[in-house]
């Protein structure tokens, strides 16, 4: 935290928020060297209150959240500052990158900095449900204070940055993604703590399934893409011309729909494909993540099954290594990957039979766009 008050800019109103601590000295003391408030809850009240219980002393048209394990880079602020020109735009979040890298770094930190979740690429973008970029962690958030109202819902302890999000976007403002704000975020690199984190992060998939509907899905795809992809996976004969046909009769249909272009064959050709080698991935990425479970389960008693799960952890894998360009060799990327499949995808299990709601896992074929709800599902 001290190294954190030292890289904030001179001249911000800054609230720390010790959320139960041990030490509450270690916490007030560079609190008092920087200036700042103090606001320190007895117990731990989750990350959601301790926001809030900051946001409630905010007097500015505007708040950052910063969790106390990041080190923002130079101009950060004023990169995402130029973003609230927008009078629609309630908040908008930096790219959230790795420290180092360290020459000690083990393979797990090097994987860790290539695909951690809170970075979310290079590329700008508005943020929506099951857009390209359909969250943005509050490790590091501008955002409006008129738009956030009450806050985080306090009833989640995790993905309540998820839920802020979605709920903005249902009531109408916008949210960005801004890469070239650059903050650097404290990872966990020892394995049984970064094992444990990913499935604490995927415990709050039911919670947000609950509140905002089919926008949770593990898989979302038009019916005529579920159909190609499930005849590819029970491998049998008669699954051939299904996997032939379903793709030019998706073609033909989305041709009828575009009949307004000038080339609808020809853009409806194109994007078929696409969409089809979407949904590929999709499907690879639920068989060893949202559902490993049943996956493994299938697997103890079907062949078929085995060369699905195989060719989806493989191939799926050194598909991500392939477009994620890294550093580390293909062998230990994939094996980390799966890791972080394995224990995500846990949380996702625990979560959905904790809550008793399975809209975690259920896919949502209806090829329709996923809209959200503030406070109930869908």
């Amino acid at each position: 935290m001290a190294r954190l008050l030292r890289a904030l800019p001179d001249g911000l109103a800054v609230v720390v928020v010790d959320d139960g601590s041990g030490d509450a000295a270690t916490t007030a003391a560079p609190t008092r060297r920087r200036g700042a408030t103090l606001v320190r809850h007895e117990t731990p009240q989750g990350p959601a209150a301790a926001r809030n219980a900051g946001l409630r002393r905010v007097g500015t048209p505007l708040v950052v959240f910063v969790d106390s394990d990041v080190v923002p880079e130079p101009d950060w602020l004023q990169t995402l500052l130029v973003q609230t020109v927008d009078p629609a735009l309630a908040a908008v979040a930096p790219r959230v990158l790795g420290l180092g890298p360290d020459a000690g770094d083990g393979w797990l930190a090097r994987y860790e900095r290539l695909h951690s979740s809170l970075d979310l690429g290079p590329e700008p973008a508005r943020v929506v449900p099951r857009g390209r970029v359909s969250y943005v962690p509050t490790a590091c958030l501008l955002a409006r204070v008129e738009a956030l109202g009450a806050g985080f819902d306090e009833q989640l302890a995790v993905a309540e940055d998820v839920d802020l999000v979605w709920r903005l976007h249902a009531a109408g403002w916008r949210v960005r993604y801004c890469s070239a704000a650059v903050v650097r975020h404290e990872h966990r690199v020892a394995l049984r703590g970064w094992l444990v984190r990913k499935a604490f992060y995927g415990t709050g998939a039911a919670a947000v399934g609950t509140r905002h509907g089919r926008a949770v899905a593990p898989v979302a795809m038009p019916p005529w893409a579920a159909a190609t992809c499930a005849a590819a996976l029970v491998q049998r004969g008669w699954a051939l011309p299904v996997v032939a046909a379903a793709p030019v009769v998706a073609v033909v249909r989305l041709s009828t729909r575009l009949g307004g272009l000038d080339h609808p064959w020809r853009t409806a050709a194109r994007l078929v494909p696409a969409g089809l080698g979407g949904a590929v991935r999709q499907c690879a990425g639920a068989l060893t993540r949202h559902w490993w479970p049943a996956t493994a389960a299938g697997a103890l008693v079907s062949r078929r099954v085995r060369h699905a799960a195989l060719a989806a952890a493989v191939l799926g894998g050194l598909d991500d290594w392939r477009r994620s360009r890294p550093t580390l060799d293909p062998v230990r990327f994939v094996a980390a990957r799966r890791l972080d499949d394995l224990a995500y995808g846990a949380g996702v299990w625990w979560g959905a039979w904790r809550d008793r709601d399975p809209r975690a896992l259920l896919p949502d074929l209806s090829g329709r766009a996923a809209s959200t709800r503030t406070g109930r599902a869908e």
